[in-house]
């Protein structure tokens, strides 16, 4: 049970590798540099400054003065703010409220209904994650590719679920579900097991991450490929990490995470206003006292 235990908790953690988690930045005015809350003169000398080297600005107030989206922080964006700031212009470039990500992404995901399925290679694995919801119940599913049968081989308890195992490399999954009562559950689809867990250890800081409203808009860059429109636009979700996301045909296609220098791709597979129902529910699981006992509850 031990040995099952380290895989369940293996594969719990690819679904919350990236749970750093967004830092909260609040509601950003584009414009306001020194965040007073207001458009003025004081935003523009800020930005002034900035492009004579004068007093250099942070990277997210960077992304705050940089209001006509062309990844730079000059005197062109003074000037913008000027105008805003005596009602010569009515808004900026740069506004949130167009983008794809507020119209096509916040827009479902806020509506708390919704499927989110995605892949990428995390830690040379092909890993597949679902976050769906139908507004009451949620669940969290991770599926990664490993050799289960190899690993648990010499596992205690586990031969009467040994045919169960497949051989070679399969995809096996985590999952979580939160019913209607919050109560929260941790699955392991293979075997058919399960126990209720704290909601701490629910995986929720990836999808946290890629689909918070929080974080601050940085660039757009707009295209044509192959007769398609390709619109990516890229987001600051902390002092280190920034999010791209690629849409074709106003279609989210890839969520792109640079981190450290670092690089993953999650390529969406379904991105949908309806939950998945099937991935609800403890029906046709056995309760697991081992499991439970052995993850310390």
């Amino acid at each position: 049970m031990k040995k099952l235990v380290s895989v369940v908790l293996t594969l719990a953690l690819f679904a919350g590798i990236f749970a750093f988690g967004a830092q909260a930045q609040g509601t950003y005015l584009y414009g306001d540099v020194d965040g007073d809350k207001a458009i003025n003169s004081n935003d523009a000398l800020a930005v002034l400054m900035h492009s004579t080297q004068s007093k250099i600005l942070s990277k997210s107030s960077q992304a705050i003065a940089d209001v006509n989206l062309d990844s730079e922080v000059n005197s062109s964006d003074a000037l913008e703010i000027l105008k805003y700031s005596v009602e010569m212009i009515s808004g900026f470039k740069k506004d949130y409220s167009k983008t794809l990500k507020c119209t096509k992404v916040d827009s479902t995901v806020n509506s708390g209904v919704y499927k989110i399925k995605f892949s990428a290679v995390v830690e040379d694995n092909n890993t597949t994650f679902v976050f769906t919801s139908d507004g009451k119940q949620k669940a969290v599913s991770s599926s990664v590719e490993i050799n289960l049968k190899e690993m648990l081989s010499d596992t205690e308890g586990i031969g009467a679920y040994a045919f169960l195992i497949p051989n070679g490399n399969v995809p096996v999954e985590i999952r979580f579900f939160t019913d209607e009562d919050g109560k929260n559950y941790l699955l392991f689809p293979l075997l058919k097991l399960y126990c209720e867990v704290d909601e701490e250890m629910i995986p929720d800081a990836l999808a946290e991450m890629l689909f918070s409203t929080e974080n601050i808009y940085l660039s757009l860059d707009e295209k044509t490929e192959g007769g398609k429109a390709v619109v990516t636009e890229t987001y600051l979700a902390d002092s280190d990490a920034e999010i791209s996301y690629k849409f074709v045909n106003e279609s989210l296609k890839t969520i792109s995470l640079v981190k450290d220098s670092e690089t993953t791709d999650f390529n969406i597979e379904e991105f949908s206003d309806k939950a998945d129902t099937s991935l609800f529910g403890t029906k046709g699981f056995t309760y697991s006292t081992e499991l439970a006992k052995a993850l310390g509850y």
